[in-house]
């Protein structure tokens, strides 16, 4: 299981509140932080022409998808240097200050770090070892400069959303077998994000996506179209029939502001999917289908030996734009 830190109020080496924020990271070089908002030019005032939100979609298709493509080494739990990353030549422009900085402005939680004390090598023992020589911070957290320029490298992982073959789920996420377990780890780990103990009446997964393919999915199954999981995004509140008994977690809803409001966009699934599917999780489970729980608390399944989540395990699909189930 993949266990991180839980999301500090001071940098988690040293101890200083004022190093911890990514703006007091960059006074300490002496440079200004760079003023963004990253969500792959979906909401960012800038548009796609902004350097940082490119960079960003840039990072997430190498860490997700392309980084054995351009000679890096992806290692088994997702994560890849960054000193590696940036020595790209598309990335030359860029700094470590500058990766610091999308990782803990990215509204949905993409990214996440890991400082190890000891060199990168692909001849450690097991991916286990790897991960015992390093401290993980919690997606979206960051620590000071002079701390981080003490370690021997600096890790960066994407939380969900691979295609990369040797990323192994158990180590990238925390495995769940049940609804305690799926309550528990949403509440209280792996990255203790989530706390709203007290309203916690259950959990609803929900897989978002287009109309255009219902008839496929039904007759098919939730396909993982190429990528290593199928993504769902955890409501609060059992599902009793409407969209407005559940509500969604805080782990997993996009920065309060007016835009993202308007687009009701949050980790999991994209603003503009129009078919909300409610998963049966009991069900799935008991069909032999495997759950884990991203850094991001998104909820991940790899699916059957055939990468699908059966049709039998969606308990209904709705009509996000009128609230009316389609089965």
């Amino acid at each position: 299981m993949n266990r991180c830190l839980e999301r500090p109020t001071v940098c988690v080496f040293c101890g200083d509140s004022a190093a911890h924020t990514t703006q007091a990271a960059f006074e300490e070089l002496g440079t200004a932080a760079p003023s963004l908002s990253v969500s792959h030019g979906r909401t960012h005032p800038a548009s796609s022409q902004n350097p940082f939100t490119k960079f960003s979609r840039r990072l997430t298709k190498l860490l997700r998808h392309e980084g054995p493509r351009m000679g890096l080494f992806v290692r088994p739990d997702g994560f890849v240097s960054v000193v590696a990353v940036l020595l790209l030549a598309e990335n030359h422009q860029f700094s470590i200050s500058d990766v610091f900085s999308i990782v803990s402005t990215d509204a949905k939680q993409r990214f996440q770090l890991g400082i190890a004390e000891v060199p990168p090598s692909t001849s450690l023992p097991s991916a286990v070892g790897l991960q015992k020589s390093m401290r993980i911070l919690p997606a979206g957290g960051v620590c000071c400069m002079q701390c981080t320029g003490g370690a021997a490298t600096v890790y960066i992982r994407a939380t969900q959303g691979h295609s990369i073959p040797n990323v192994q789920s158990d180590l990238l996420c925390c495995c769940i077998n049940s609804s305690e377990e799926l309550e528990d780890a949403l509440l209280n780990g792996p990255a203790g994000a989530l706390r709203e103990r007290a309203q916690a009446r259950g959990v609803t997964l929900v897989h978002g996506t287009y109309l255009r393919l219902w008839e496929s999915i039904k007759n098919e199954g939730l396909k993982r179209m190429g990528r290593r999981h199928v993504h769902f995004t955890p409501f609060y509140g059992a599902w009793t029939g409407s969209l407005s008994d559940i509500s969604l977690t805080s782990r997993n809803k996009v920065e309060d502001t007016e835009e993202n409001k308007s687009l009701g966009c949050f980790s999991g699934f994209r603003a503009s999917c129009n078919l909300l599917l409610i998963l049966d999780f009991e069900k799935a489970l008991g069909m032999g289908l495997k759950f884990f729980v991203a850094a991001n608390g998104v909820v991940l399944t790899e699916g059957t030996e055939e990468g699908i989540v059966p049709f039998c395990c969606i308990r209904t699909s709705v009509d996000r734009r009128t609230g009316e189930s389609l089965s």
